[in-house]
Formats: C-alpha cells, structure tokens, sequence
C-alpha cells in the first residue's frame, strides 16, 4: 500500500514517524511508541505501558495489537490518547516531539511506512 508522504509528513494532525522506526523502554521496562507517550510517563508509568520487555520479545513489542492499533489511528487522522502529549503542545502552538521526528526521519518514510499493510501492521 502507498500513503501520501507529503500529506502524512506535512500536514496530518496525527500522524508520527515513531511506532514504524523507534520503541521506547522505561526504566521500568514498560515499552511505548516514544519517551512522551502518555503510557510511558507520569506516575503511572510503571502499571501503563504498551507491554514489558521482560515478558515480550522485541518483535513482539514492535508488532503488538496497541502498536498496530496506534499505526492505524495515525494514517486515518484519528487523535490516540498514547500521543495526547504531542496533540496537547501542538494546541498551545509549541512544536512537538511528533513534527520533530516526522522533520527528521522522513527520508525513512517509504521505506518504514510505505510497506506497512492497511491495518497499520
């Protein structure tokens, strides 16, 4: 399948290079699309991740319902509470984490996210 880079990378309100080309892992090793997702920070992080690095392998974590979920959400324009952070700094007009990684990855795009599957996998 072929997604439009340019829009995706430009203009999109939700989609993010990270859950096709990066995992983060808390010290506690709870797993998430990046270090400022909501599952991954604040007190409740150590009970809210994705899944844990201790019980999952990497392929796995990568390919786990919630990642393939978020992908999905993200190249069909729909907000995901995971990426609430982003969402909330792009609202009060900072640049985010999200169009900083979209700038600077997108030579990766066709290769990461042209040849994920519909279903966002």
């Amino acid at each position: 399948m072929t997604f439009d880079k340019e829009f995706l990378l430009k203009q999109s309100k939700t989609f993010c290079m990270a859950p096709w080309i990066h995992l983060y892992s808390s010290p506690t090793g709870q797993v998430g699309p990046c270090c400022i997702s909501r599952n991954n920070s604040g007190p409740q992080a150590s009970t809210n991740g994705i899944y844990n690095v201790e019980n999952s392998s990497l392929i796995d974590l990568v390919n786990s319902p919630v990642m393939n979920k978020l992908r999905h959400q993200m190249l069909n324009e729909i907000p995901s509470p995971i990426c609430s952070a982003c969402h909330d700094y792009e609202t009060a007009g900072i640049d985010s984490f999200r169009n900083s990684l979209n700038r600077e990855f997108e030579q990766h795009f066709d290769y990461s996210v042209n040849e994920t599957n519909e279903d966002g996998s």
